[in-house]
């Protein structure tokens, strides 16, 4: 749909349970995760790929996936697996080409991830609960980090008491829109990647933030998911002026709508 919520185009059908819809940066695909009930060709949880005007819609790999997100030059895409350890289940990070082709896994240190986007300079994004450290889970609130390709986690933020996640890097590399309650309620804050500081964008008032979604492709704008009647509603704020307008296509009071994606065009 238009960033206005006009001119909804459907590109999926009811038979199909849809979730974690991912526009490719040159806007070509849509990477999303779908489980299809009436066919046993495909399992929940899915890792689908296909056109962006919906057509060859194909299976990407069988290994159950949540949290797709592309590669800056469109050609893999990264998704969090959940994995099993005694006592315990955990997510895991992956990465797949865009032909299927290369599946690996990307993380290599035990933890709850969630995994929120992949930065310009190839590192992902993503937020963990916990850590395993010769097998005794500690929490430290949670934390948001950038990880290399080969597992290695080179920057993290948060922790220390307070909860900090739903990170989501700006296009340009130099922000991260994140959740935290370090102020003592729900707030979206704005870090600067290269000076380790932050300013808060938004404050729980009325609104229940679920999680930043996308930067505008200019950088200026942050599209999120607010629920604060318990249905969600999808709103931009300007990280220029800080205001902010409601774009949920659906304005009655029974339909939940969640944002997922922001192409660029």
């Amino acid at each position: 749909m238009n960033v206005d919520g006009t001119n909804i185009q459907p590109l999926s059908d009811t038979s199909e349970a849809v979730d974690y819809a991912s526009i490719s940066p040159d806007g070509k695909h849509i990477a999303f995760i779908t489980g299809y009930p009436r066919s046993p060709a495909y399992r929940v949880d899915s890792l689908m790929v296909m056109d962006r005007d919906g057509g060859n819609k194909r299976l990407l790999t069988k290994t159950p996936a949540a949290y797709p997100s592309w590669s800056p030059n469109s050609q893999s895409v990264a998704f969090a697996v959940v994995l099993h350890s005694p006592g315990s289940s955990y997510y895991g990070i992956f990465t797949i080409g865009l032909d299927g082709s290369g599946e690996k896994r990307v993380s290599n240190i035990l933890g709850s991830y969630h995994l929120s986007g992949w930065f310009r300079d190839y590192r992902l994004l993503g937020g963990v609960a916990q850590d395993t450290l010769d097998g005794t889970k500690y929490v430290n609130g949670c934390y948001i980090f950038l990880m290399d390709t080969m597992g290695n986690i080179t920057s993290r933020w948060g922790g220390g008491g307070a909860a900090s996640w739903s990170g989501m890097g700006s296009h340009d590399g130099k922000h991260i829109a994140f959740i935290s309650t370090k102020s003592g309620t729900r707030c979206v804050y704005l870090l600067n990647v290269e000076n380790n500081r932050d300013s808060l964008i938004l404050r729980d008032q009325n609104d229940f933030f679920k999680e930043p979604v996308a930067f505008s492709p200019d950088d200026t704008q942050l599209l999120y998911n607010a629920g604060g009647s318990g249905l969600g509603k999808m709103r931009i704020v300007d990280l220029r002026t800080g205001a902010v307008k409601d774009i949920t296509p659906f304005k009655d009071d029974t339909t939940t709508c969640l944002a997922v994606s922001w192409g660029r065009n």
